[in-house]
């Protein structure tokens, strides 16, 4: 099924032609029930269905790391699964970050940057950002 013949069916449903319903206006609707869609597979089918990758070079001294925006050319994020990090140009492997939050840390976040041990490193969401502890000292791509 196309396109077209979704727009046909919904106004056949909604016993309505194209002259009270037009095609850019069936675009938004499709739109909105396609993200529902995507949202419900996502939150209650199988989290990693549209699962993406992304990469980002580390740069010295900085935490925060914004997330992907969606576009049309550009998957969004969806949910977070988890962060991998490589903090020495050196390592082969990336290292898996635990996930915690702002209530978690009995010391403020400042301390974090310098003071979390690069063995034991962690990640938390806020805004459209994921903000990684230690900071790393290296860029590494």
């Amino acid at each position: 099924m196309d396109v077209s013949a979704i727009y046909t069916l919904a106004r056949t449903l909604t016993y309505t032609d194209s002259t009270q319903m037009p095609d850019a206006t069936m675009a938004i609707f499709a739109n909105v029930v396609y993200h529902d869609m995507e949202n419900c597979i996502v939150s209650q089918v199988n989290e990693d269905f549209f699962y993406q990758e992304w990469l980002a070079d580390t740069v010295i001294d900085q935490r925060e790391y914004t997330f992907p925006v969606k576009a049309s050319t550009t998957a969004g994020l969806k949910k977070l699964l988890g962060v991998s990090v490589k903090y020495k140009t050196t390592d082969t492997e990336y290292q898996k970050l635990r996930e915690s939050k702002l209530a978690n840390n009995s010391d403020d976040l400042a301390y974090y940057q310098d003071g979390q041990s690069a063995t034991d490193p962690f990640f938390i969401i806020g805004d459209n950002s994921v903000f990684i502890y230690p900071d790393p000292k290296e860029v590494v791509t």
